[in-house]
């Protein structure tokens, strides 16, 4: 007698066998591995859009800044673009070799330029900080003690970090604002770029910066909208990225005993959530932004990568998927 493929159930259906339903299954797997596939090559996509669109945005503020001071930012080396050194955290003034993984090593150096913008915290923050901290660290007023930054040097104490936000946002509204601060901090040479205060004292110098921002940093201001980590609403436009929030840096300061302190800060970061890099060198004509793309890792520009064997098929995998954007 001549067997059927399917069975027959006690009404007369027919029912799937056990090779019919495994087909079932590997064919929704195969859809649904599909889906997923499609829906992560989706969210690249978006990442490498938001990256693009961020990138645009900064370089059209940097359009700005060349045609009203004839240069782009002349943003200090605050990190060692030396792959194989890094600063001391107790002396930033002296190097010591390098610590991390070779692409760790890479990407401190090609943020020796940096992007951040960093700033003391006003008053009304130290119990926050404390909340956040643990008694770990304070903040920058708290850990001076409201007294001015004698030294004129950024490697000796580093209290404002002066990265390329701080030339394309408006410093003196974001960092001085309407809250109580720790004024001292402000008359340091830092701060001023004088070795003393003039006559008519630090309130005049702020006030000078104030009306000079109005009419230069606004007119490329909207660019940032709501894309500045950290950011707040400054001369009525929100900076800030969704979600961000106040964001700080804990700094290590051999003033206090080692006890770091802590800065409040503004970046940018792409759709991977890493900071851009910015690089220019004297006398600032031009300029090369980046992202390190999907993979997080990059390498300085201005070492050339056939140079630095064994690193160089490393690095050339590294910066594959960087992302790229320059003036000449």
């Amino acid at each position: 007698m001549q067997t059927t493929e399917k069975r027959v159930n006690r009404k007369g259906r027919s029912a799937f066998t056990l090779v019919e339903l495994m087909v079932v299954v590997a064919i929704i797997s195969i859809l649904i591995g599909g889906v997923f596939k499609l829906l992560g090559a989706a969210g690249e996509k978006s990442k490498e859009s938001v990256t693009v669109s961020r990138m645009e945005k900064l370089q059209n503020a940097l359009s700005g800044y060349y045609a009203e001071f004839g240069s782009y930012p002349p943003v200090m080396q605050f990190e060692c673009p030396d792959p194989d050194l890094q600063r001391k955290s107790a002396d930033r003034t002296k190097f010591e070799p390098a610590e991390g993984q070779p692409w760790e090593k890479a990407n401190r150096a090609a943020h020796s330029q940096s992007v951040v913008y960093e700033f003391p915290t006003v008053r009304g923050l130290d119990p926050f900080i404390d909340l956040v901290f643990k008694g770990t660290a304070r903040s920058a007023g708290i850990a001076f003690a409201g007294s001015a930054i004698k030294s004129d040097s950024w490697y000796s104490v580093q209290v404002f970090k002066y990265g390329l936000l701080s030339y394309l946002l408006p410093r003196a509204h974001i960092a001085w604002g309407t809250e109580a601060r720790y004024e001292d901090l402000f008359k340091s040479p830092q701060w001023t770029g004088r070795p003393s205060l003039p006559p008519e004292g630090i309130d005049y110098l702020i006030n000078q910066q104030l009306e000079d921002e109005n009419h230069t940093v606004a007119r490329w201001l909207p660019n940032f909208e709501k894309i500045i980590c950290g950011g707040s609403t400054v001369m009525g436009i929100d900076l800030a990225e969704k979600d961000t929030g106040v964001t700080f840096s804990s700094i290590y300061n051999p003033a206090a005993g080692g006890m770091p302190y802590v800065v409040q800060k503004m970046t940018i970061r792409d759709g991977w959530n890493n900071e851009f890099y910015y690089y220019s060198a004297a006398p600032y004509q031009s300029y090369r932004i980046w992202s390190s793309g999907k993979d997080g890792k990059t390498f300085p520009p201005w070492i050339p990568i056939d140079k630095v064997k064994p690193l160089y098929d490393q690095a050339a995998t590294w910066i594959a998927d960087d992302i790229v954007r320059f003036d000449h």
